[in-house]
C-alpha cells in the first residue's frame, strides 16, 4: 500500500500548504514548484505525442486492411499483383515510420525545451538566492 501512498498527490497543492517562515525556504519552494509545474508540461508533451503515434498506428492498421482486401478480391494476375501490393506496403511503411519518428522527435524536442528552460530559471534563481546581499 506505502508504494501507492504518491498517486494522485498534487505536490504543488501539498508544497504551498506548508507553513514557511523563512523567506530563503519559500524561495525554494516556489522554485520546486515551478520545477513540478514544468516537469508536468513536458510529460503532457510526451502523453500527446504518444497518443498521436498510437492513432497513427491504428489508421494505418485500417489502410493495410482495407488494402489487403481490396488487394484479394482483384481479378488480376495474382503473382503480379502480390509483387505490387508487397511493394506498395513496403513504401508506406517506411512512410510512416518516417512520420511516426517525426512526431516522436517533435514532442521530445519540446519536452527537452520546457525542461531546460526550467533548468535555465533554476540557475538564475539559485543566484539570487545566494547571490550577495
Amino acid at each position: 500500500m506505502l508504494q501507492n501512498f504518491w498517486i494522485g498527490t498534487d505536490f504543488a497543492k501539498l508544497l504551498s500548504s506548508l507553513p514557511v517562515s523563512n523567506d530563503g525556504v519559500k524561495t525554494m519552494l516556489e522554485c520546486q514548484m515551478k520545477n513540478l509545474r514544468a516537469l508536468e508540461e513536458a510529460n503532457q508533451h510526451a502523453i500527446d505525442a504518444f497518443h498521436a503515434v498510437f492513432a497513427r498506428q491504428n489508421e494505418i492498421l485500417h489502410a493495410a486492411i482495407e488494402a489487403s482486401a481490396k488487394a484479394a478480391s482483384a481479378p488480376e494476375s495474382a503473382l503480379s499483383r502480390q509483387a505490387e501490393i508487397a511493394r506498395t506496403a513496403t513504401e508506406h511503411t517506411l512512410e510512416n515510420l518516417c512520420r511516426m519518428s517525426e512526431m516522436i522527435a517533435a514532442a521530445s524536442e519540446k519536452a527537452a525545451a520546457v525542461l531546460n528552460q526550467r533548468v535555465q530559471e533554476n540557475i538564475e534563481e539559485l543566484k539570487a538566492i545566494t547571490g550577495p546581499k
